[in-house]
């Protein structure tokens, strides 16, 4: 069983203003609300976020946020 993380309840304010960071290096097309959510969530709690969406390492390079990608492509 995988475990269960909490979304932060300022989870929305953080994704508008991480969305406005994106939009400022003309990435705001890259990441989806949930991208955004996920990223935080994951921030919050200390958490690689493994994914095979290479919006994440967008997101990453403006945050510092670690991720890893599995794709096998």
């Amino acid at each position: 069983m995988l475990p269960h993380f909490h979304v932060p309840d300022s989870v929305w304010t953080e994704a508008a203003a991480l969305q406005h960071r994106l939009r400022e290096k003309s990435q705001h097309e890259c990441a989806s609300v949930v991208d955004l959510v996920v990223s935080i969530t994951a921030t919050r709690h200390n958490l690689v976020v493994l994914h095979a969406d290479r919006d994440f390492d967008v997101v990453a390079k403006l945050t510092g946020q670690p991720v890893r990608c599995i794709d096998a492509r």
